[in-house]
C-alpha cells in the first residue's frame, strides 16, 4: 500500500512538471526564434552529430551579419580629470544605449586615479572609442579584439536538441515504468535521470544567453590616468599642531616605556636578587663562624 501511494506521488509530481515547466522558444543573439525540431521521440534526431549538422545547415543559411562575434577593447588615455571623465563616459554609454559594468575610483600620490568598464551596442563600440579619445589629452595603448562564437552557440544548439529529446523519452519512460513495474525504486530511478537531463537543459539555455548577451553588447575597459601637469606641487600643507601632536604622543610613548621598565625591576629584579643574597650570606656567616671557632682552637 505504501509503494502504491509513493508511485502516485511520483507520478503526479513529474506531471506537474511536465504541466508547469514547458519551455519559452529559445532565442537567437539578435532576437529572432531558433528553428527547432518538434518535442516528439520520432521527430527529434537521437544522433548528436544528426543535431548538428542540422544546426550547422541552418547556420550556413544565414548571412555573415548573422555571426556572433563578442567584441572587446582596452583603452589606456591621460586625462586631466579621471573623476569628471568617468562621469562623462558613464554618460555617454547610457545615450548610446548601453550601460556602466565597473566604475572605480581611487587616489595615488595625491591624484585621482580611475578605471571604468563600459557595456555598448556593437555597433556603438567605434564611435564610444573616437569619444573616448576625444576627451584624452593622449592614448597610452589601445586594443580591440573579437572572437567568433557561432560555432559554440550551434553546438549547444544541437545539445539543446538532443537533451529536449532525451527529456521526452525519460518521460514517457517514466509513465511507463510506474504502470508496468510499480516498483517505487525504478520510478524513482527514472525520475532523477529527468532531473538531471533537466538542469543541463537549464545550463545549456544558460549559456546560450550568455553568449547572445556578449555577442550583443561589446565591452570596453577604460584606464584613466592623471596628467602629470595637473599634479599639485604641495600636496599637503604645512600643519605644525599636527607635528606637536604626534612628538607629545611619541614622549609619552617613551615615558611609559621606562615607567614600566622601572615597575619590572622593582617588581622582578629586586626581589629574585633579595631571594639569592640570602643563602650566599647565610653560608657567608656560616664560614665566618667556622673560622673563628678554628682560631680560638689553637690559640687554646
Amino acid at each position: 500500500m505504501k509503494r502504491a501511494w509513493l508511485v502516485a506521488g511520483v507520478l503526479s509530481l513529474a506531471a506537474c512538471r511536465k504541466t508547469t515547466g514547458a519551455d519559452a522558444p529559445l532565442q537567437s543573439y539578435n532576437g529572432s526564434p531558433v528553428e527547432e525540431a518538434p518535442v516528439s521521440t520520432g521527430a527529434l534526431p537521437r544522433d548528436q552529430a544528426t543535431a548538428k549538422s542540422m544546426l550547422y545547415r541552418q547556420a550556413a543559411n544565414h548571412s555573415s551579419a548573422q555571426r556572433m562575434i563578442t567584441q572587446s577593447a582596452e583603452i589606456r588615455v591621460i586625462v586631466r580629470h579621471p573623476d569628471s571623465t568617468s562621469a562623462r563616459l558613464a554618460a555617454a554609454a547610457l545615450a548610446a544605449g548601453g550601460f556602466v559594468e565597473d566604475a572605480r575610483q581611487w587616489r595615488t600620490n595625491g591624484q585621482v586615479v580611475a578605471s571604468i568598464t563600459l557595456r555598448v551596442p556593437n555597433d556603438q563600440l567605434t564611435p564610444t572609442l573616437d569619444a573616448i579619445r576625444h576627451t584624452a589629452i593622449r592614448v597610452e595603448n589601445e586594443s580591440v579584439s573579437g572572437e567568433d562564437v557561432t560555432a559554440e552557440y550551434t553546438d549547444l544548439g544541437a545539445q539543446l536538441t538532443n537533451l529536449r529529446a532525451t527529456e521526452a523519452e525519460l518521460r514517457t519512460l517514466l509513465v511507463t515504468v510506474g504502470q508496468r513495474t510499480l516498483k517505487a525504486a525504478d520510478v524513482l530511478e527514472v525520475f532523477n535521470q529527468l532531473t538531471d537531463v533537466r538542469g543541463q537543459i537549464e545550463q545549456t539555455q544558460a549559456r546560450m544567453g550568455t553568449l547572445s548577451k556578449l555577442a550583443s553588447l561589446a565591452t570596453i575597459k577604460v584606464s584613466l590616468v592623471p596628467d602629470a601637469l595637473s599634479q599639485p606641487i604641495a600636496t599637503a600643507g604645512w600643519r605644525p599642531l599636527a607635528t606637536v601632536r604626534t612628538s607629545f604622543s611619541d614622549l609619552l610613548g617613551t615615558l611609559r616605556r621606562v615607567a614600566d621598565g622601572l615597575i619590572w625591576v622593582l617588581v622582578y629584579l629586586v626581589p629574585m636578587v633579595i631571594a639569592a643574597a640570602i643563602p650566599v650570606g647565610a653560608a657567608a656567616l656560616g664560614v665566618r663562624a667556622v673560622r673563628r671557632r678554628w682560631a680560638v682552637a689553637r690559640i687554646s
